[in-house]
């Protein structure tokens, strides 16, 4: 099965180290995914993730553009341990906003990534979303305005304690508040931290 096992941020490390983040040499490993940060974008990419690593997917694909490099295995790599002050665990879901949903969503079928489920506009998501299981992280696609290719928006941790999080971070992070997945909480980074990338922190499942 297609997993992550790496993505390219641009923020510095010392940014990712303030909001609680065990980085040495410029890498924080989460969960099974090794994240490098102060990552230099794709020519005509903007700043975020600049691109992620997957393995499992057995030759080059069409992603619809999102930058991807690709590993061989079928699986990812066992990281180096890391405790993080944050209590981060693991990354809960990918956030990939796609003007083109339809499309982006049918190219990464075609790749080989599973689609676990489909959710339709409603009152509380005014878009169309999907989701995909890749490794242990899940990837959010969700549908967008404007024109064209797909972008990656944002990420979810997962972290042991909530509250234990909040309390570590202070005004750094909104309040937490409960999540869409029934029995979890999520609390958002402020913006004005500086990050590059969408941040939340979400509990585990079964403890809201």
């Amino acid at each position: 099965m297609p997993s992550v096992t790496a993505m390219a941020v641009t923020d510095p490390p010392a940014l990712w180290e303030d909001l609680g983040f065990a980085v040495e040499g410029g890498t924080c490993h989460i969960g099974s995914v090794r994240v490098d940060l102060g990552a230099t974008p794709p020519e005509g990419a903007s700043t975020g993730i600049a691109w992620w690593t997957l393995s499992g997917l057995g030759g080059p694909a069409d992603l619809d553009g999102l930058p991807t490099r690709l590993v061989d295995g079928d699986g990812p790599p066992d990281p180096a341990s890391a405790s993080h002050p944050n209590g981060a665990v693991a990354i809960d879901h990918i956030v990939v906003s796609s003007p083109r949903f339809e499309r982006t969503v049918e190219l990464l079928q075609d790749a080989g990534l599973l689609l676990r489920r489909r959710r339709s506009p409603d009152g509380a998501r005014p878009m169309s979303m999907a989701f995909f299981r890749i490794g242990e992280t899940i990837l959010e696609v969700v549908e967008a305005g404007g024109d064209g290719p797909p972008r990656f928006w944002g990420l979810a941790i997962t972290v042991g304690d909530i509250e234990a999080t909040a309390a570590l971070l202070g005004d750094r992070l909104r309040p937490v508040r409960p999540a869409l997945q029934p029995g979890r909480s999520i609390a958002t980074v402020d913006r004005a931290c500086g990050s590059s990338v969408e941040l939340a922190f979400m509990s585990q499942p079964g403890t809201a």
